[in-house]
């Protein structure tokens, strides 16, 4: 099954770029002139490609000129109309392309254009960002992954909104909860960060509440229990929650946990801290939801 097909009319640079790929794992296949790439669309050879990479000048037409990537990309999307099309650009002066050429390919359907990869890391390295263009998960993964990376050297002006949108796109990995909103204004005051639990498992189902309100701490100080109380109040005052998480960058003062613990079933309030989110960030999104499940046990 074809994966990647790469279309150039230079042998030598067709050769050297699938080697590069399958010695990478992906299954691909060359074509150094359009009538084959179009045999193999037609053919059904293609189907399965989720990637095309194709050079902007594909050598002379018959009967003069030059056939270009737009030639390539009407037979792609006639055939393969769920491939995504990289059109790769001529790194010299006097490559022939022109501003005309990039805006067809744009309007047929390319996804975009980049500059002709000159060496086995580079074609892997356009050939792994847009092999997973499409995949919610792996952006999602790819954005929470450069967020934590941020949030390390962030100055105290830049951390609220960097820590906000980490733990945002953390819970929104968790199977089962869906973000619905942010910055709220509730009668008690703003929410940070709202979810629908639709988490089929018990612990998830007896907590009775179908949202669940996020506040994120990202202050040098721990917590304090002005916050509890305000964060409850919250929670308590929002219909269709009884839970609240709150998120904090350091650790909740002992106070703060005192009070957690005497909570009723009007407002349950969990906790995660910088430990938890540096776990979640490092594990695969599946086991996020039982890693939560875990720690909020440990808690009640």
């Amino acid at each position: 099954m074809i994966e990647i097909a790469v279309l150039d009319d230079s042998a030598n640079f067709v050769e050297a770029m699938i080697d590069s790929l399958k010695s990478s794992g992906f299954a691909a296949e060359g074509f150094t002139s359009l009538r084959e790439f179009g045999r193999a669309a037609r053919n059904g050879s293609l189907r399965n490609a989720r990637l095309m990479l194709i050079d902007m000048n594909l050598g002379p037409a018959v009967g003069g000129g030059t056939l270009k990537a737009p030639d390539a990309i009407l037979i792609a999307k006639t055939y393969v109309p769920n491939a995504y099309v990289l059109v790769f650009t001529a790194n010299t002066a006097g490559s022939g392309i022109n501003l005309d050429d990039c805006i067809e390919c744009v309007s047929l359907g390319a996804l975009g254009l980049v500059p002709k990869p000159q060496t086995q890391e580079e074609l892997l390295k356009v050939a792994d960002a847009y092999a997973n263009v499409g995949s919610r998960e792996h952006a999602t993964e790819a954005v929470i992954g450069e967020l934590w990376a941020q949030l390390q050297n962030a100055s105290a002006s830049q951390k609220g909104a960097l820590f906000e949108m980490l733990v945002a796109n953390l819970l929104s990995t968790v199977e089962g909860f869906s973000f619905v909103g942010n910055n709220w204004n509730g009668l008690t005051g703003e929410i940070d960060l709202a979810f629908r639990n639709d988490a089929s498992d018990r612990f998830w189902t007896e907590l009775k509440s179908l949202l669940i309100l996020v506040e994120c701490k990202n202050r040098v100080e721990p917590s304090e229990t002005s916050d509890f109380s305000i964060f409850r109040d919250k929670v308590r005052a929002k219909g269709g929650c009884q839970v609240g998480i709150m998120a904090s960058w350091e650790p909740v003062t002992r106070g703060f946990k005192i009070l957690r613990q005497f909570h009723d079933k009007d407002a349950v309030i969990f906790i995660i801290d910088e430990a938890n989110l540096r776990a979640m960030v490092g594990m695969a999104p599946a086991a996020r939801e039982p890693y939560l499940r875990t720690q909020f046990t440990e808690q009640l």
